[in-house]
């Protein structure tokens, strides 16, 4: 048998490689070597708390991880990046039923124990874990409907939605305190905290749509992280506890953060999103759209000193990345500096534009940040935005009931020149109308992306 030290080294040691590999995640030339970090040092984890149990029914357990790792490798391998929000919204949900099923069964274990006390701090560590992981669940469901268009990705709200998260919350708590007051495990007081805590879980994300989308799904990132933290106590598992702190502390403090730049009040979003009253504007009205032609484009880029390039949610659908990774290395033997705008807001989660972009192998150093950009637009020759559009939209900051107000705002109406490349004028995920399309200073070309961006550097190449 293996002593304890020797696990607590290896516990160690696991933990050291799981700080590692979250710090390689923070760079994207590094991400790749952070997941292959963060995979061995889950599977050192698995393997050590194996070791420590003792654990006799190991047919069944290798069953279950080699199911789990070829659903996982099919996956990542077949799900394009485009759907990689679907996927990881579908595996953060799956990590909070994993810890609600083990919560449950420790509840389970509780009544066939004698000595075993029901108020105390395990059995609130299990309703904690419980409560917190269907939430992720559910929550996590709702974002995959919406994800797909089944839901609409607006929202879905209703008169005291708010007051009814509340409520629904009160009573999971007071629901907690009457299963701990009883002398013994009441199964059916603990269903109906599971339905409190999957009513709460749906009527959390229904609502939440437009730029309030990243912050509901960190918080439901931190909510798994916090069923895993409360399961780790539980069962007296360091890798558990160190991993939900991380997780649920990640979720949280991305939350904030989304929160704080997109001027959000963070409680307002935890109880039910942000609802919005006001009509869209049609800015358009009197105003002509002038579009402009492939040739003369590449004219003007191949001309220029300095280019922009604002991708958006259209470069991912239609897989264009590795095209504009072509434009930018064409322009760049012509001696164009080309840089990269990756607006926090744009793709359809934290961090999904990057993730897009660093897959064709587009250089980190390349990219700037929304401040950045306002402070040298006046020195860029030609800003091109490709699929973009609620990230670029100027009416974000003229009315604060807008579904966009508060979020970084690019200074477009300062840019020389903007040439949008996009599939229609139909108004983006918030459903506004862009006035930015409308501008003297602005040209586009519409119709399939793709094609626009090949049939582009064709034409930078003949010219």
């Amino acid at each position: 048998m293996v002593s304890s030290d020797i696990i607590e080294v290896f516990y160690l040691i696991s933990t050291i490689l799981i700080i590692i590999g979250l710090r390689f995640l923070t760079r994207i030339e590094r991400a790749r070597q952070g997941n292959l970090i963060l995979s061995f040092s889950m599977g050192l984890a698995v393997a050590v708390s194996l070791i420590q149990n003792n654990t006799s029914n190991l047919g069944w357990i290798f069953s279950a991880l080699l199911i789990g790792s070829v659903m996982g490798i099919l996956s990542a391998r077949k799900v394009r990046l485009t759907s990689a929000p679907q996927l990881l919204a579908f595996f953060n949900g799956i990590g909070g039923a994993s810890a609600t099923i083990t919560s449950y069964i420790a509840f389970i274990q509780i009544a066939t124990l004698e000595n075993e006390v029901l108020f105390s701090a395990k059995s609130i560590f299990i309703l904690s874990s419980i409560f917190f992981g269907i939430i992720s669940f559910s929550g996590s469901f709702i974002v995959i409907l919406k994800l797909l268009g089944i839901l609409p990705e607006s929202g879905i709200s209703f008169p005291l939605q708010k007051l009814l998260n509340f409520f629904t919350v009160i009573s999971a708590i007071a629901v907690s305190g009457f299963i701990l007051a009883k002398s013994e495990p009441d199964h059916y007081l603990l269903y109906l905290l599971i339905l409190l805590s999957i009513i709460y879980g749906i009527f959390f994300f229904l609502p939440i749509g437009g730029i309030d989308s990243p912050i509901g799904i960190s918080f439901l990132n931190s909510y798994s992280g916090l069923a895993l933290l409360f399961s780790g106590f539980i069962y007296s598992n360091q890798m558990m506890l160190i991993g939900g702190l991380l997780i649920g502390a990640s979720g949280l403090i991305l939350s904030i953060l989304f929160a704080g730049q997109s001027k959000r009040p963070i409680f307002k979003v935890l109880f039910g999103g942000s609802i919005y009253n006001s009509p869209s504007p049609y800015y358009h009205l009197g105003m002509i759209a002038k579009e402009i032609s492939i040739i003369d484009t590449a004219i003007q880029l191949k001309n220029s000193k300095r280019v922009l390039i604002i991708p958006g949610y259209g470069l991912g659908i239609t897989q264009t990345q590795y095209s504009v990774k072509e434009l930018e290395e064409i322009l760049v033997e012509y001696g164009v500096e080309v840089k990269y705008l990756v607006h926090p807001f744009a793709g359809r989660m934290p961090g999904h534009m990057n993730v897009l972009l660093s897959e064709a192998n587009i250089s980190y150093k390349n990219i700037l940040q929304v401040t950045d950009v306002n402070n040298i637009i006046n020195n860029i020759d030609l800003i091109v935005c490709v699929g973009a559009n609620d990230i670029i939209n100027p009416f974000m900051d003229q009315d604060k009931k807008s579904p966009l107000f508060g979020m970084p705002k690019v200074n477009l109406e300062k840019a020389k020149q903007i040439i949008v490349i996009k599939r229609s004028l139909q108004p983006g995920f918030s459903g506004i109308e862009n006035q930015i399309f409308f501008e003297n200073n602005t040209r586009l070309i519409l119709g399939n992306i793709k094609s626009s961006l090949i049939k582009l550097i064709s034409e930078i190449r003949e010219i």
